[in-house]
């Protein structure tokens, strides 16, 4: 079986230093200006200047004939618009998988924006011969909004590669290290309740700073960078910066707690992200801090792998348990189910893509397709 994938574009688009990016120094009037014109004219997304060249080496691999079918992942949907335009010339089955949703319900989203972009939607995605995302509540809006089709609208969600978490290294026995890697800043998401609370249990003698500490790595916020100056205990909090992939992996794996931060907002309702899949892998105790709730609530409980909390209250009663483990046993023991933990081991997701696929292509007759007279 063989698939042309469309996976991804120029690591340069979106990129700081690359096209697009507003000039410094030149007044808020023309900022504005320019971030309306990225918006607007770069339509999708910043992905749209590679539709071209991508198109082209496309029609370039598929003149060799051979391919099964055609594969595209978003973000950037513009990942789609290339498929589509591929689909169209040549007649082969087209698994379209959206990772993320096409349209979010963006805080900064004009309505506008939305009505154009679900549009363009709707018109892409027609001629998809199935449709995969990575939750059911997605799967259902999809469903609903697309049509059902041949090879199904249906959920394969993110996970993880065991082999990333090779190695053993142990996390500390006289520090409780609470970690979060991967970005904060930008994406509605505060940590700002877990901080307050540990610095509550620090007023309260019911920890001492020097036994409890939250390490963030990924790209500094400026918010949390300025409360970090103002706390009485800063050791609290750790802002550690940006490090190599396998640094953070391994960083995981020696911490106490792993922490996940989903924004109060209806978008992450129906949405698990990435990172805390990821985090599975680690075979740590997850917490999750989800204000609004949600699927990735029913995903701790169900794999056992942690708590998620949605009330300040809630999580401090957390943490004083935890803390209370950790002092009499030198550590926090992971309980998730590992069974249903593997379910979300990537060799088990591709097995199902792999199955969808010979669906799709059987469904065609299994003809390999060339570029259409």
């Amino acid at each position: 079986l063989m698939a042309l994938g469309i996976l991804d574009r120029p690591d340069s688009i979106g990129k700081p230093g690359a096209a697009g990016s507003a000039p410094e120094g030149r007044g808020r009037p023309l900022r504005a200006v320019f971030a309306w014109l990225k918006r607007w004219v770069a339509f999708p997304d910043r992905g749209l200047p590679w539709f071209p060249s991508a198109l082209l080496r496309g029609l370039r691999e598929l003149r060799r004939g051979g391919y099964d079918l055609i594969f595209s992942t978003s973000p950037p949907a513009t990942d789609h618009l290339v498929a589509a335009a591929l689909q169209r010339l040549t007649g082969l089955p087209w698994v379209a998988d959206l990772r993320d949703p096409w349209v979010r319900d963006q805080i900064d989203a004009t309505r506008t924006w939305r009505y154009l972009g679900r549009k363009l939607e709707r018109l892409t995605l027609r001629r998809a011969s199935a449709i995969v995302t990575v939750s059911e509540p997605l799967a259902d809006e999809l469903r609903e909004f697309h049509g059902d089709r041949k090879g199904g609208v249906i959920c394969i969600t993110n996970g993880f590669d065991p082999d990333d978490f090779n190695g053993d290294p142990r996390p500390s026995d006289d520090c409780f290290v609470i970690t979060h890697t991967g970005l904060l800043a930008g994406l509605h998401r505060d940590p700002e309740v877990l901080v307050s609370v540990l610095e509550e249990l620090v007023e309260e003698g019911k920890a001492s700073p020097d036994e409890l500490r939250l390490s963030l790595y990924g790209p500094p916020d400026p918010g949390l960078v300025k409360r970090r100056q103002g706390m009485a205990h800063p050791e609290l909090l750790e802002i550690a910066g940006v490090v190599p992939r396998s640094e953070a992996l391994a960083l995981q794996k020696a911490s106490t707690v792993l922490l996940v931060v989903m924004a109060d907002h209806p978008h992450w309702v129906r949405m698990h992200g990435g990172k805390v899949l990821e985090y599975l892998g680690a075979e740590r105790p997850i917490l999750v801090w989800s204000p609004a709730g949600g699927i990735i609530d029913e995903l701790i409980e169900k794999t056992g792998a942690g708590a998620a909390v949605g009330d300040r209250e809630s999580l401090k009663r957390t943490l004083e348990a935890w803390l209370a483990e950790f002092r009499e046993t030198g550590g926090l023991a992971f309980k998730g189910d590992r069974e249903e933990i593997n379910r979300y081991r990537w060799d088990y997701l591709a097995a199902r893509f792999a199955g969808l696929f010979e669906l799709v292509v059987g469904e065609t007759g299994g003809a390999r397709g060339r570029l259409r007279d």
